[in-house]
């Protein structure tokens, strides 16, 4: 009955309205992807001329049109993708940006660190230039850092999401964001990446090279 599916959170109808209620209350949370688009055809020109001025210049742009990053990034969720600026990994390290993205039932964290977009990847002998040295090292103290403190690092996302409702799965147990963040029972998934250089500028070897570095 209507009731026994009101009481029931974990049967279609009662998700159903809870969809419809989150829906409501997350009215302009996120951008949509078409909104996006647009947005982002607006603002290529403006980003083209920034990519010329070197990293500073990408880092302003970016921080004033964070949507931007998760748009690149994509994040791993369709429920909600949000990009912030200076994420604090303790008082050990800054990240240039975090993507944060959820489906239901799990969450996703993409740290990103931007190196300058006239940087090249590779030396003409092949070997990693040293703004991507830099990169990679730097990508790999940060993933230490998680590894050794995982709840640390849930507590620093969590605190993200403190005014985001959870979003609507069946059986969720969470209102707010930050509670399901911070809940271990629940999937929560993390990676890396580096924004580097430009793809036009790569040669077929440096092409063969990245790729090998960084398998898709």
């Amino acid at each position: 009955s209507a009731a026994k599916a009101a009481a029931n959170p974990t049967t279609p109808a009662a998700a159903a309205k809870t969809q419809a209620s989150w829906m409501k209350r997350w009215p302009r949370r996120r951008v949509c992807w078409d909104e996006n688009s647009i947005i982002q055809t607006k603002l290529e020109p403006s980003f083209k001329r920034c990519l010329s001025r070197g990293e500073q210049s990408v880092h302003a742009f970016l921080r004033k049109n964070p949507f931007l990053v998760s748009v690149a990034v994509g994040g791993m969720g369709h429920n909600y993708s949000h990009s912030s600026p200076d994420f604090r990994l303790g008082d050990d390290y800054v990240c240039d940006f975090i993507n944060l993205s959820c489906m239901s039932g799990w969450w996703f964290v993409v740290l990103i660190e931007l190196k300058s977009p006239t940087s090249p990847l590779y030396l003409k002998s092949g070997t990693e230039s040293k703004p991507l040295r830099t990169a990679k090292r730097q990508i790999t103290d940060w993933r230490l850092w998680v590894e050794r403190d995982p709840k640390r690092f849930r507590e620093a996302v969590g605190k993200l999401a403190t005014k985001i409702d959870a979003p609507p799965a069946w059986g969720n147990k969470h209102k707010n964001a930050e509670a399901e963040i911070l809940d271990t029972r629940l999937e929560f998934n993390y990676d890396f990446q580096i924004v580097i250089g430009r793809r036009e500028k790569l040669s077929l070897v440096d092409q063969q090279n990245r790729l090998a570095d960084f398998p898709q």
